[in-house]
């Protein structure tokens, strides 16, 4: 007896080879996909962690405008190793210069340190400098946006209080500080710094460039991971100590810089929470169609054994070993597909990823993690739920007796659709589209799964176009559509409205009032740019839902919603060290950064000064920006092309891994669609096998089934289509953060995409399994079992 059951176990096991297969993949796509988004955050999280670490990158940066003399230094630094005694110090001198390297013109960045215990830089090629002086440097390496400099090139640092210096490149490094492998654009000048010159750290020049250092930075050895919400309240309980030790010194004024006043640390931090927002959804729903349509095919799969089951159980098979045939079933596809995406999820997908990350961010080689909870908890879940689905449908072909299993279970009674009802319509729908329509609501089961498994996979299908979208409309939209001007040339304090030399430079433009907000309404996350302007051609450069009129005070969409705003209702704006109460008149839509825009009589009222020239160039080149910046006149310059690049190489990861999931679900969609159809015919076959003796042919047969497909495939398109909308607009909702708003319209390409997908997959299916209905034995099909 024991034989005879394995040896029904491995036959039903080579004839069902191609189910379970498709069952292994399904389970194997949605368990790998799911682990693998979920571990990768965390994995980048930790390498990059490790990585700040054991660089010993600043925790805080101390500033003040005059700088920091040896003894100041030496002050600060007994009060931080009074509270901390495990914090490393150093200070940095740094100072920007126009020099050259073979005769080019670069403008350079040069820092030197006390010692290496801060910011320890990590040598890439050549050798670290070995004299104590200006001779030798390293300079900045792994980041195409800076000049290709080669070792032993030579510096020329012309005109440093009246000495020049020429320094020898003897080796290239990367740097915690700059991490990112975006454009370098100096906060003091708004000039792009072509290279970043180091002295080597253990030494300090005989004759500095600077008499004090530019700033101190600390590292604090903390236990937490940078990324935890632990690591911020063990940084502020030491800036809580350290803030009152100095309340009533005679330092100079300090300033206070976390690592999240470093433009390439946030970058980096901002880009891998995105990951972890999108694998918190995403996936999850991915992973639920993949459980469902598993669980239901297994079950059906056993659905169909209702002859060899009833034989077993009449030859005295108890019903124990029975469910352990069902059990063994679902446990060896369930495992497979769990055990290789399991492998996949921790490794392959992370690895894929980190690489792309490297493109942009200077991070080593990933650290690998497992979560067993999560692990465990997706594996669990995919085992209990198939096993049981599997057991419950096996348990109710046992309550049977043999002879009643002995029997095909009897087919459902024809009803009436809906369109037999339309009497007019129904009689002029040829014959076969009858039986078509009539096949697709009788066998509602089919219908039900098609419709979830394809709606599902279409649905993330268009979900992943739309987030396409949404990065587009991120950066293009905002800064080829919304800010239509080249750049805006904010002035140092005492320059009147528009200086003549304006003129060498913009070809158009206007005067406007530029300024940095701070709170609305007592809310400081959402910091903002007032724009003002006595002039209403301002609404040829800045693309506002409403014009800006005299007495407008336009909001972005974020601002208003999120800062407790209301039309017609006055507002709280702190702008530097002034409060103003502006009454609201609209909002305007935004998606990088979050700005104010008001109108000439507001700005009256509110004693808000022109400050700024905002307007197009004649020659826009980084030579004619290098130029500009050099100005006296000039304080800072914003320049939303180059947002438009930083922000576009920021978020190509994301994109990437759009192109990913869109992938997947692809891959999801022909699986899931193949298994559904698969079963389908197989329930089918005494049904085909009459039409094969009626005498349709080969094309007939694969029109006759196909039909149905095709039409449950668009039913469930439809159903998609609706789903990806919804999936959209909740996934953008999650990833927008202050600053950052995603697009939320879906292109009508990016629908056409998912419907054209939708169909292809349905056609390769068809074209897989032609040849399955084509072999189909009549004689064994129609065989009774009376």
């Amino acid at each position: 007896m024991k034989k005879v059951h394995q040896k029904y176990f491995f036959s039903s096991i080579k004839n069902d080879f191609s189910r379970l297969l498709a069952i292994i993949i399904i389970v194997f796509l949605g368990v790998s996909f799911l682990i693998g988004l979920m571990q990768t955050g965390p994995d980048l999280q930790k390498t990059t962690d490790r990585y700040l670490r054991n660089n010993n990158a600043f925790d805080i940066s101390l500033v003040s405008e005059n700088g920091f003399t040896e003894n100041q230094k030496d002050e600060l630094k007994d009060k931080i190793l009074a509270i901390n005694s495990n914090a490393k110090i150093s200070g940095e001198m740094s100072l920007e210069l126009d020099a050259k390297i073979n005769s080019d013109p670069l403008y350079i960045s040069l820092n030197y340190q006390e010692n290496s215990d801060v910011n320890k830089l990590v040598l890439l090629d050549g050798r670290f400098p070995q004299e104590d002086n200006l001779n030798e440097c390293v300079v900045l390496g792994d980041n195409s946006n800076t000049y290709a400099a080669e070792i032993n090139d030579i510096i020329e640092f012309d005109n440093i209080d009246g000495r020049k210096i020429e320094s020898k490149i003897v080796g290239k490094v990367k740097s915690v500080k700059y991490i990112s492998k975006n454009q370098i654009i100096s906060p003091q000048t708004s000039r792009q710094i072509n290279s970043v010159a180091f002295f080597f750290t253990n030494f300090m020049p005989s004759n500095p460039l600077i008499p004090t250092y530019s700033s101190i930075e600390v590292n604090l050895n903390l236990e937490s991971n940078y990324f935890n919400s632990s690591y911020k309240e063990e940084l502020n309980d030491f800036l809580k100590k350290f803030n009152a030790s100095i309340d009533q010194d005679d330092i100079n004024e300090i300033i206070v810089l976390e690592r999240e006043h470093n433009e390439s640390i946030v970058l980096i931090k901002n880009d891998i929470d995105k990951i972890i927002k999108v694998s918190a959804i995403f996936p999850l729903f991915f992973f639920l169609i993949t459980v469902l349509v598993s669980s239901t095919s297994l079950s059906r799969i056993v659905s169909k054994e209702r002859f060899m089951t009833g034989s077993l159980k009449a030859l005295g098979f108890s019903k124990a070993a029975l469910l352990k045939k069902v059990t063994l079933y679902s446990l060896i596809s369930s495992l497979i597909g769990i055990i290789t995406g399991i492998i996949v999820g921790i490794f392959l997908l992370p690895y894929v990823i980190c690489i792309l990350y490297q493109t942009l961010y200077c991070i080593p080689n990933l650290i690998f993690g497992f979560n067993p909870v999560i692990v465990l908890s997706i594996s669990l879940i995919t085992l209990i739920t198939t096993i049981s689905i599997a057991l419950i449908h096996e348990l109710s072909l046992l309550k049977e007796v043999p002879a009643q299993l002995f029997l095909d279970k009897a087919p459902k009674p024809g009803k009436k659709i809906i369109l037999e009802r339309i009497k007019p319509l129904w009689k002029i729908i040829p014959f076969r589209f009858k039986s078509m329509f009539r096949n697709i609501f009788r066998f509602k089961k089919n219908l039900i799964m098609m419709i979830i498994g394809v709606g599902g996979s279409s649905g993330l299908l268009l979900t992943g176009f739309g987030m396409s979208d949404s990065i587009t409309a991120l950066t293009k939209t905002q800064y080829k559509e919304i800010l239509k001007f080249d750049l805006i040339a904010e002035y140092k304090e005492g320059v009147d409205e528009k200086d003549s030399f304006l003129n060498d430079y913009f070809k158009e433009g206007v005067d406007v009032a530029y300024y940095s907000g701070t709170s609305i309404n007592g809310i400081s996350e959402y910091h903002y740019q007032l724009i003002g302007s006595k002039e209403e051609k301002i609404n040829s450069y800045i693309n506002l839902d409403d014009s800006l009129k005299n007495e407008s005070v336009i909001v972005s969409k974020q601002l208003f919603d999120k800062c407790k705003m209301k039309i017609g209702e006055p507002s709280k704006f702190v702008i530097g060290s002034k409060s103003y109460e502006l009454k609201i008149s609209g909002t305007t839509t935004n998606y990088i950064g979050n700005y104010v825009y008001i109108g000439k009589n507001i700005m009256e009222e509110n004693n808000i000064s022109i400050n700024s020239y905002l307007g197009n160039l004649n020659d826009y080149s980084e030579e004619v920006l290098d130029k500009l910046a050099k100005e006296e006149v000039i304080k800072n310059l914003f320049i939303p092309k180059r947002q438009l690049t930083l922000y576009e190489n920021l978020l190509s990861n994301l994109s990437y891994i759009m192109l990913i999931l869109i992938g997947l679900s692809g891959l999801l969609l022909i699986t899931i669609e193949y298994n559904l159809v698969d079963i389908n015919v197989s329930e089918r076959k005494k049904e085909i096998s009459t039409l094969k003796v009626l005498g349709y042919q080969k094309h007939e047969l694969t029109l006759y089934i196909f039909r149905e497909i095709f039409v449950m495939t668009l039913m469930g398109l439809s159903f998609g289509l609706l789903l990806g909308f919804l999936f959209h607009h909740f996934i953008i909702s999650s990833l927008n953060s202050p600053g950052i708003v995603f697009g939320t319209i879906i292109s009508p390409l990016s629908y056409l995409y998912s419907i054209i997908l939708t169909i292809v997959f349905s056609l390769i299916v068809t074209f897989l399994l032609t040849r399955k209905i084509n072999r189909i034995d009549m004689t064994q099909a129609l065989k009774s079992n009376e």
